[in-house]
């Protein structure tokens, strides 16, 4: 709360959390009289447009949509580059490459023959990681 998060503490379902996360995002912005907020409106319909069609999307369709989104992201970070926006192309390219590499570890973790866990969750001695 010291930090301006309540919002995002306050209970409901998951759902709420992003569109209350989106809201104080917004709500930190500069003020819409200044000039640049527009690519960050901009920017911010292109992901909860990506998100409401990533959560409508067959499972066979969602790497094709992530990997279109990556693609116009990768496109504007460098034709924006110097603008406020950037700062936030960069984030959400970021935040695509851990959840692939995340994917990629579970995928490792799970199809890995031989693969064991400690009680603790590590894995044993000479096992995959």
């Amino acid at each position: 709360q010291r930090q301006g998060l309540a919002a995002l503490a306050a209970p409901g379902d998951a759902e709420q959390v992003a569109s209350r996360w989106s809201e104080e995002w917004q709500g930190r912005w500069p003020s819409s009289r200044r000039e640049g907020t527009g690519p960050l409106e901009v920017f911010s319909r292109e992901l909860s447009a990506h998100l409401a069609a990533f959560r409508n999307a067959s499972p066979d369709t969602a790497w094709g949509l992530r990997h279109q989104l990556r693609d116009r992201l990768r496109l504007r970070f460098h034709q924006r580059l110097l603008q406020p926006l950037t700062v936030f192309l960069y984030l959400a390219l970021v935040l695509l490459d851990l959840e692939r590499l995340r994917g990629d570890l579970l995928r490792r973790c799970i199809f890995s023959p031989g693969f064991q866990v400690e009680s603790h969750g590590g894995p044993l001695r000479g096992q995959a990681p």
